[in-house]
């Protein structure tokens, strides 16, 4: 069950270090939820919708701002776990080179991912135009499409934080050192999509109240970002690095 101890050991990963995790993503966080305000209310939530649309500078600006924190945090959090480099004041260090190679990859990552991505989506589709459009349906629909490329992109994800210290490993160094681990990946992909389906269950039943919706939409994005990065961190830290997982 190593998928199962990777998970864990990422979530206290984050709620460990829970004073490192918001001094370093908080603020900048802070700055993503303003921007998206600002721009267009909108984003705010999927489903919602506005009377006005976003302008297309808004949109790009929104999402200049979004991918600038984005890359900011992951450098950060990525060099924080691994490096011990802490925050030495109200923002985490900006390496804007290791931002750059992070990006670099990670575009790298979704072009590999895309392909599986339409035909297990085709493959999800199609299941819930047979079955119907339920809770159940949904969540297997969002296992058949996220289960196989969360599979992949995770065996090549070690480059994302070897990127973030600067470290020569990757693609075919990252392949090579999570080698044999497609049961633990595949039980990783599938813990993490449950999870995340599980902690956006409540938003729905907010529904009626949207300033709690909208609330714990918030609160779940930031904790499932800061998850996010310690899940690759804990899996650089424990196979490229051979680092122990926490019982």
């Amino acid at each position: 069950m190593k998928g199962y101890q990777i998970f864990l050991h990422s979530v206290k990963q984050v709620f460990g270090n829970f004073g490192a995790a918001v001094r370093i993503s908080g603020l900048l966080f802070l700055v993503q939820v303003f921007a998206t305000l600002f721009f267009g209310r909108a984003a705010v939530m999927p489903g919602m919708q506005d009377a006005m649309a976003m302008p297309r500078g808004g949109m790009l600006l929104l999402l200049a701002v979004t991918l600038v924190t984005s890359l900011w945090i992951a450098v950060a959090w990525h060099r924080f776990i691994l490096r011990v480099e802490e925050p030495q004041a109200i923002l985490p260090a900006f390496h804007g080179q290791r931002m750059l190679a992070y990006l670099g990859y990670s575009l790298l990552l979704i072009i590999i991912a895309a392909i599986p991505a339409l035909v297990f989506s085709f493959l999800g589709a199609m299941m819930v135009n047979v079955l119907g459009n339920n809770i159940v349906t949904s969540l297997f629909a969002m296992l058949i499409v996220l289960v196989p490329v969360l599979l992949i992109t995770l065996r090549l994800c070690p480059v994302l934080p070897a990127a973030a210290l600067g470290e020569p490993l990757g693609l075919r160094g990252a392949w090579d050192a999570t080698g044999g681990t497609t049961v633990d990946f595949l039980i990783l992909a599938v813990v993490a999509t449950v999870a995340s389906f599980a902690v956006d269950l409540p938003m729905f039943l907010f529904m009626g109240a949207m300033p709690l919706a909208m609330g714990w939409a918030l609160v779940t994005a930031w904790l499932k970002m800061m998850v996010s990065a310690s899940i690759l961190t804990t899996i650089y830290g424990h196979y490229v690095e051979r680092r122990s997982l926490a019982a």
